[in-house]
């Protein structure tokens, strides 16, 4: 792996024109955010997402009392099992994170020697990454659309998207632009997000209609995607964590902090 892929990334930055502001690569105006941007932020923090720079430097450790402890732990477990594959298959390679949100895990790819292209369409939640880990070498702040092929391609080792698929409409658009960003061989990880059957996301929208109901965001509903199993066929995936095995569903009767979320592949030919 080429020592300054952060370097070239930024270059790419620059000969496209991309502004930079807070540390942050911009390939779109951020005083221009969509409806959707600034309903997502203003959702996060009303569940109890949005965290102070103290709080984000120590992510994933959260509090006892933190209202999504258990959801942290199950993170936590989740980086490392990933940590462990991508050390072992791309030591020191490039990684794009794809919904990164206030940098944590991006954080944890660098500190682990990969290099990183952290992404995001929440301007907020990048400036602050850029703020409180602006020690790391290895990651590049980017905000934009992915769909707008941002990102240069044949330039990735890996993808992760880590609890963020949900929030794209076009999966099949989505899974071939992520692709052509990828070097031969590299792969695609969707973790920490729920997959259902066809025949159980009807109930699995209802369960999200009532919830942003209750919480006060109906409108936050068109913005957020059930994703299938079914729509991955195109696409040779495999599962490295399968949560239905028999194994692991007695597992989680023990072990609560169990992922009941897939660990999926998607490699690159």
């Amino acid at each position: 792996m080429n020592q300054n892929s952060s370097e070239q990334l930024t270059r790419y930055f620059i000969g496209k024109g991309f502004l930079r502001r807070s540390g942050v690569w911009c390939a779109q105006d951020p005083d221009r955010s969509s409806t959707a941007e600034r309903m997502y932020h203003s959702l996060r923090t009303e569940e109890g997402w949005i965290y102070s720079d103290q709080d984000v430097r120590r992510l994933p450790d959260v509090g006892h009392d933190d209202q999504h402890v258990r959801q942290w732990r199950v993170r936590k477990r989740s980086l490392r099992r990933l940590l462990r594959y991508l050390e072992s298959q791309h030591p020191r390679g490039s990684i794009l994170d794809v919904g990164s949100g206030n940098g944590w895990m991006s954080n944890a790819f660098a500190e682990s020697g990969f290099y990183v292209c952290a992404l995001d369409l929440n301007f907020a939640e990048l400036e602050q990454a850029a703020r409180v880990f602006h020690q790391s070498k290895n990651v590049v702040w980017l905000y934009g659309d992915i769909s707008l092929n941002i990102v240069p391609p044949d330039s990735m080792d890996a993808v992760v998207l880590a609890s963020s698929i949900q929030y794209f409409d076009q999966v099949g658009q989505l899974l071939k632009t992520l692709i052509q960003t990828l070097r031969s061989g590299g792969e695609i990880h969707l973790i920490d997000t729920p997959f259902y059957r066809d025949h159980e996301k009807k109930e699995a929208v209802q369960r999200s209609l009532d919830y942003f109901d209750r919480i006060g965001y109906p409108d936050f509903t068109p913005f957020y995607h059930h994703r299938t199993f079914e729509e991955l066929e195109p696409y040779p995936y495999s599962l490295l964590y399968d949560p239905a095995s028999i194994r692991n569903t007695l597992k989680r009767f023990i072990d609560k902090d169990s992922s009941r979320f897939p660990w999926i592949i998607i490699k690159k030919p």
